[in-house]
């Protein structure tokens, strides 16, 4: 309905028409409305037989539908409630609003969207002029699975079973798994090449959870050491040479059987020829220090190796 007043004077006559139909005789006047332009006017006429005449244009606009639904998610999924009249093609051209409630809180978000971040009851009013219409979502949000508990896995290449077993479970029930490189439908996987392993966890909600677990090919530092040379001879070695890989930070020093140093290094590629300030040493048992450490952080920590190196001439 709407209501149509003009100015209240004291025993006058009043008559309502919509285009040649008189309507009522009362001030102010309710009638229906249609969706539509209508013009209506007024004549009153005083006790005096003085009369006037006014009109108004009524636009009649429909009540806004709304088409919220309730709605079963996971956490990690994007959910926006829109509110915005389906029976209102372009709301540009009226004077709108949105109210939001939570559970019966206001919330502050006041356009036709509203980004759901947690479970619970979603009202909005929404208002088109002077028509409202309220609706209402219920919305549930299952929990998406547990992260993966196994963060790494190394492994040797170099060293026997040269892969990594790898283990995607977290401790809950109902859970299924899909590997992405290999397609296995198991929580265990054994990869034997280094890298990201990609793996999707879903619950008994059909949440899904995208994890990974990084593989590192990590191999302990090997150093072979020669325990004699034979300067000058063409048989055996003709100076000290240090073998290996997977280490770094090197250090050797060999000693005088009297404990002085008669050769240092850090070069892990530089031989010894068995001299001392460019003299040769004579034959004998000389004591050596070597320190490294591994070229990975596993076996980052110092290491060293004692022996002897007997020159034979």
């Amino acid at each position: 309905q709407v209501t149509l007043e003009t100015s209240a004077i004291g025993n006058a006559v009043y008559v309502w028409s919509k285009g040649k139909n008189v309507i009522g005789n009362t001030n102010p006047l309710k009638t229906a409305t249609i969706a539509d332009t209508t013009f209506y006017s007024v004549l009153v006429t005083d006790i005096a037989g003085c009369a006037t005449k006014d009109s108004a244009r009524v636009v009649g606009i429909p009540k806004p539908v709304l088409s919220l639904t309730n709605i079963t998610a996971c956490t990690n999924d994007n959910i926006v409630l829109r509110a915005k009249p389906i029976n209102f093609p372009n709301t540009t051209k009226y004077i709108t609003s949105y109210n939001w409630t939570k559970d019966k809180i206001v919330l502050a978000e006041k356009s036709d969207s509203l980004k759901v971040l947690q479970p619970g009851l979603y009202i909005v009013t929404a208002t088109v002029e002077v028509c409202s219409t309220n609706d209402t979502s219920n919305v549930i949000l299952n929990q998406i699975p547990l992260p993966v508990k196994m963060r790494k896995a190394e492994f040797c290449s170099e060293i026997a079973p040269k892969n990594a077993p790898l283990d995607a479970s977290n401790g809950q029930a109902l859970i299924t798994y899909i590997w992405e490189k290999s397609k296995r439908v198991t929580a265990q996987d054994t990869v034997t090449v280094e890298g990201i392993y990609k793996v999707t966890l879903t619950n008994q909600f059909n949440c899904k959870l995208k994890d990974s677990i990084n593989v590192m090919d990590n191999c302990p530092p090997i150093v072979y050491l020669p325990n004699a040379i034979t300067p000058g001879s063409n048989n055996g070695d003709k100076a000290y040479k240090v073998f290996g890989r997977n280490f770094t930070n090197f250090q050797i020093l060999v000693f005088s059987r009297w404990g002085e140093v008669i050769y240092k290094s850090n070069d892990r590629y530089e031989v010894w020829d068995g001299t001392y300030r460019g003299e040769p040493m004579p034959i004998g048992v000389y004591p050596y220090v070597i320190t490294f450490e591994g070229d990975s952080e596993t076996y980052k920590e110092q290491q060293s190796r004692q022996g002897t190196i007997t020159i034979v001439r």
